[in-house]
């Protein structure tokens, strides 16, 4: 922005108890700057309320109100406390610059000034000042923008499809839009499909890419495909689509219709559990390439035998990756004594989220967290 385009658009106050001073500032701006003035601390914190100035040059010894004063005030108040406040002042000890500072002041200018300085400190906080306001409402637009996408991402992903029979989850995305997905659905021969997933990154940027995982999973399912061919279908979309260094680890999971056998991809996850009369009966440790990395078919995933009651537990790396203050990670060694406990004691899984809150001890949440337990 350059000053000569905003000419009369930027308003100074001066505040003098001195006649002679603002005389002569006034002078000095009244050019460029639509100039108004206070005799008086009290008076400068009046207009400044009123008027809202973009800077503000004021002396610091004044009768009623010392200029120190009267940018705390300001600072104090919301409507002036982003004001810049330049000291036009005599004092030139050190002490007397850092008071200013203190009390919130931007700059400094010693008596008697130099026109050109002045002209060139206020062109500098005032573009300053301009230029924070075109932030503030760029801010305001991006997050309205935000707040937008991530309503329409939440309802894109609580899918009315979803099928929760069997299913216990918990879910604590580490912002209001989650990069990890879980999708569950039924065939029309019974058998049963779910995906965990977990994108690149978290927030925004890695939930615009579940939208495309759940309609494929969806529809196929709907339409009576294996689980196999969902997977590849989901590679593929996966690569084409998004960017090198974006993909999705992920667990696929199909229950056929006798609910005995349970076909397996674990694609970079966290090892997949089968819990079984209390004790850990099998681990599925990954053994194939995330989602989206590479377009090509996959080996078989693996087979397994199940009874009636096994659980099967899957999660996300947000669990096992929470780290403390130590910067020590939660791990399946914590994660598996906690599950069996829960299962042994028929207790809510939320007691995850309470442990891995204790251990992060007052540390923000590092990532997604979603973990679900499928009863076959």
């Amino acid at each position: 922005m350059e000053l000569a385009t905003a000419a009369k658009e930027f308003t100074v106050l001066l505040v003098d108890d001195e006649k002679a001073n603002l005389v002569l500032l006034r002078a000095i701006l009244q050019f460029d700057y639509h100039v108004l003035f206070a005799r008086s601390g009290r008076e400068a914190l009046e207009v400044a309320g009123r008027e809202i100035p973009d800077l503000i040059l004021m002396d610091i010894v004044m009768p009623d109100m010392d200029g120190y004063e009267v940018c705390l005030r300001l600072k104090g108040e919301e409507r002036t406390r982003e004001i810049p406040v330049i000291f036009v002042t005599s004092m030139t000890e050190i002490g007397d610059e850092i008071k200013g500072f203190e009390a919130g002041a931007v700059d400094y200018l010693t008596k008697p000034v130099s026109p050109p300085v002045v002209r060139a400190r206020v062109r500098t906080h005032v573009l300053l000042r301009a230029a924070y306001r075109k932030l503030q409402e760029l801010n305001e637009q991006l997050g309205y923008e935000r707040l937008t996408i991530e309503n329409i991402l939440a309802r894109m992903s609580n899918s009315v499809q979803f099928d929760g029979r069997g299913l216990r989850y918990l879910r604590a995305p580490s912002e209001k839009a989650s990069g990890d997905i879980l999708l569950s659905a039924m065939r029309p021969d019974g058998g049963r499909h779910m995906v965990l997933g977990d994108f690149t990154g978290h927030g925004l940027t890695a939930a615009v890419a579940g939208p495309i995982v759940s309609d494929i999973f969806y529809s196929r399912t709907s339409s009576g495909q294996g689980i196999e061919e969902i997977l590849q279908e989901v590679n593929r979309s996966l690569y084409e689509q998004l960017p090198t260094h974006m993909f999705m680890v992920g667990c696929f999971l199909e229950l056929n219709p006798a609910r005995d056998r349970l076909l397996v991809w674990n694609c970079a996850l966290p090892e997949m559990l089968v819990l079984r009369d209390g004790q850990v009966h099998v681990r599925v440790e990954s053994d194939h390439l995330p989602r989206g990395v590479r377009n090509r078919p996959d080996k078989p995933g693996t087979l397994l035998e199940v009874r009636p009651g096994d659980r099967v537990v899957v999660c996300t790396d947000g669990v096992v990756e929470e780290k403390n203050p130590d910067r020590e990670e939660f791990g399946m060694e914590r994660l598996e004594p906690l599950l069996l406990a829960i299962v042994r004691e028929d207790r809510p899984l939320e007691g995850i989220l309470d442990a891995l809150r204790d251990f992060r001890a007052g540390e923000p949440q590092g990532d997604d967290v979603t973990l679900v337990e499928l009863i076959c």
